[in-house]
C-alpha cells in the first residue's frame, strides 16, 4: 500500500471567481466525498489551530488579521497583491476577495504566480 501523501503539485486546484453580492471567490484542492456526512473534512483539516505540515498553504492565523487563516509565504504574497484570503478550517481550499478591483484574469494570474499552482477555472459564470 502506498502511504505517500500527495504533493501540492499533484493536487488539482480549481478556482471559482468572486462575484460582488453573490459570493466570495474560492480555490478548492481537495476532492470531497459527498456521500459522507463529513464530506467537508479533508486530510488537510485544521487541528488545534494549525494545519498539517503538508497542507498546501500551511501556518496558523494571519499575523495581522485573525479572521484570515493561513500564514504561509504563498498566501501572504497573495494578500500583499491586494486580496483578502483565508484557508477553510476544513483544509480543502481558500476563500478570497479582490480588494483593488482586479479582473478575473488578473486574479487567476495572481493565484498561479503567488502560490505556484497550475490553477484552472472551476466555473466563470
Amino acid at each position: 500500500m502506498n502511504n505517500e501523501r500527495p504533493t501540492p503539485t499533484a493536487l488539482k486546484f480549481l478556482v471559482f471567481p468572486f462575484r460582488e453580492k453573490l459570493g466570495m471567490g474560492n480555490i478548492i484542492w481537495a476532492q470531497r466525498d459527498r456521500g459522507s456526512a463529513y464530506y467537508r473534512v479533508s486530510r488537510f483539516a485544521m487541528r488545534a489551530g494549525k494545519w498539517p505540515a503538508d497542507h498546501p498553504v500551511g501556518g496558523t492565523r494571519h499575523a495581522v488579521d485573525s479572521s484570515q487563516g493561513g500564514s504561509g509565504p504563498g498566501i501572504d504574497a497573495f494578500r500583499d497583491r491586494g486580496y483578502w484570503a483565508s484557508c477553510f478550517p476544513e483544509g480543502d481550499g481558500i476563500t478570497w476577495k479582490p480588494e483593488r478591483g482586479q479582473t478575473d484574469e488578473q486574479c487567476l494570474a495572481d493565484i498561479r504566480e503567488r502560490f505556484g499552482w497550475d490553477a484552472k477555472w472551476g466555473m466563470t459564470t
